[in-house]
């Protein structure tokens, strides 16, 4: 459930950080100004030195940023559950002596990988819209939906498009195995006060975070955001299409439905595309009121995808 999550973890005389245990845990180190740099695996770490000798910080804090499922197992495919997490930071604590369960969570992203008997992209059509927040669209892999100023985002991407993109160098995993999987990754990211956002607590820490109670909530949250995300619950399936483009007028005319046509014309002619891209468009949707709709229901891939997710939440609870 937890994938990223950044720390930050004041230090004092009483609890002091070696220079030299730092420097001989991490993988590699670099020292620019105030700050000690070093990363172990996929985490980062920083220590900013207000107060040092040659061998402890004495005054400081140190941050902790990086995903716990990549640091355990190379990629975030596979699940980790609160006791994966806090057997995490026990290690952590053994190697560099400081207790990083009492450093405060400055970011967190809990996501979960959704198994599906279809395409991914078939269900990201389904997706709508999200309360006063634009869509935003990538190559038919993923729609995400953020809002920069509230340091919020919640995602839905094809997880194996995304593995391929960037299964490269050092970081490459084996996909073969799977390359027939149809996973849908639905991650919700809350980069500023996340424990005021989902706990209603300034001063939660990654101590409270593992209690059983409070870790089971994050299933809760992750589960409301998906609530709060409109589906198109009539979308039939793309299969019974004879062609993407059959598809594709399908959905624009749901969109004509929602909006009214005189809104979707002037989106277009204000988009600033080319003559020609403009007419095409213009052209796809005369064409698309011409077509024959069949009986409105519920579709099974919106039904699908439901109890995959509900599924997913319950793992976790």
């Amino acid at each position: 459930m937890i994938d990223s999550i950044q720390l930050e973890l004041v230090i004092k005389e009483e609890n002091r950080l070696s220079i030299e245990m730092f420097k001989r845990t991490m993988t590699g180190t670099y020292q620019k100004g105030k700050y000690l740099h070093g990363w172990l695996k996929n985490l980062k770490f920083k220590v900013k030195m207000d107060k040092c000798s040659k061998y402890f910080v004495s005054d400081g804090v140190l941050y902790m940023h990086g995903s716990i499922p990549k640091y355990l197992h190379g990629d975030n495919l596979s699940n980790v559950s609160r006791r994966d997490v806090r057997n995490v930071f026990r290690d952590l604590n053994r190697l560099l002596r400081v207790n990083l369960f009492f450093a405060r969570i400055n970011s967190l992203h809990v996501a979960e990988n959704v198994l599906l008997k279809h395409p991914v992209y078939e269900y990201l059509n389904s997706i709508h819209s999200y309360p006063n927040l634009k869509p935003v669209l990538y190559h038919r892999e993923s729609i995400y939906f953020c809002a920069k100023h509230k340091g919020f985002t919640i995602s839905f991407y094809d997880k194996l498009a995304e593995l391929k993109s960037k299964n490269k160098g050092k970081n490459k995993v084996d996909i073969k195995s799977i390359e027939h999987l149809n996973i849908l990754r639905i991650e919700v990211k809350e980069d500023k006060l996340p424990m005021k956002k989902i706990f209603n607590e300034q001063n939660c820490n990654l101590k409270q975070l593992l209690k059983k109670g409070k870790y089971s909530m994050l299933a809760d949250y992750w589960l409301q955001h998906i609530n709060r995300t409109n589906f198109n619950q009539n979308c039939p399936d793309t299969f019974k299409f004879n062609t993407r483009k059959e598809f594709e007028r399908w959905n624009l005319l749901e969109n004509i439905k929602e909006n009214g046509i005189d809104l979707i014309i002037q989106k277009v002619k204000g988009s600033k595309l080319k003559p020609v891209a403009e007419n095409n468009i213009l052209e796809d949707i005369k064409k698309t009121l011409t077509m024959d709709r069949e009986p409105e229901q519920t579709s099974p891939l919106y039904i699908e995808l439901k109890d995959a997710v509900q599924l997913a939440y319950r793992y976790h609870k």
